[in-house]
Formats: C-alpha cells, structure tokens, sequence
C-alpha cells in the first residue's frame, strides 16, 4: 500500500503540471494565439485526462482497500471524482466548439477542473 500512496501522490504532481501548462496554452489561445491552442491545445489535454483517470482508479483503490479510508477520505474522493467529470465534459465541449468557442473552451477544460482540484485537495484530512 505505500507504493500505491507515493505513486497517488506522484501523479497528482503531474496532474497539477499538466494542469498548469495547459492553462498556459488556453490563455495563449484565448488572448490571442491559435484559436485551438496549437500543439499545446492538441497534445495536452488527452495527457491531462489520462492522468486524471489514472489518479481517480488510483484514488478508488486506496479508498477501499485502506482500512478506514473511506470514512476519512469520501468528501476528498467524491470531489475528484467531480473534477474528472468536469474535465471529461469540458473535453467534449472543445471537440464540438467552433473556431470562435475553442479558445473559451480550451481554457475551460483546464481552469474549472484544477479549481475542483484545489478545494478537494483543501478538504482532505492530512495523514494516512
């Protein structure tokens, strides 16, 4: 279990990363740049959503097999869980956007989930 904890918490470091550079091209495509966000609009957001998947999965483990996880860590849990969906939904809004949204919607995918992520991380008790 203590790999699988490091590991969670590895990937929330690339998560946040991604997050952050992702945030970087969106405001490059909104003010201005390539309305999709050129290679960074192309290539970051499926990165973004596998490490969201893979944190959730990780996320889902621990919270069942950790003896008393899932009464000290369900708020954390159902907040990232929300998160994931936002960034899922937002995805599909930049796929269907024009050329007009994308921008909007290629700053969107990143901002409304990382702030779902910031309150999740803010609720979590400290500890294991």
């Amino acid at each position: 279990m203590p790999f699988l904890i490091t590991l969670h918490g590895f990937v929330r470091g690339l998560i946040l990363l991604a997050a952050l550079i992702g945030l970087g091209g969106g405001f490059y495509a909104f003010y201005g740049g390539r309305p999709r966000g050129g290679t960074l609009g192309r290539v970051v957001p499926p990165i973004f959503l596998g490490f969201l998947d893979v944190q959730l999965l990780l996320g889902l483990v621990l919270l069942f097999t950790v003896p008393g996880a899932l009464r000290r860590y369900l708020v954390h849990g159902i907040i990232m869980a929300v998160a994931v969906v936002l960034a899922h939904v937002f995805r599909v809004r930049l796929k269907k956007a024009t050329e007009e949204g994308a921008a909007r919607a290629l700053l969107l995918l990143f901002a409304v989930p990382l702030i779902v992520i910031l309150v999740g991380l803010a609720v979590r008790p400290r500890g294991m």
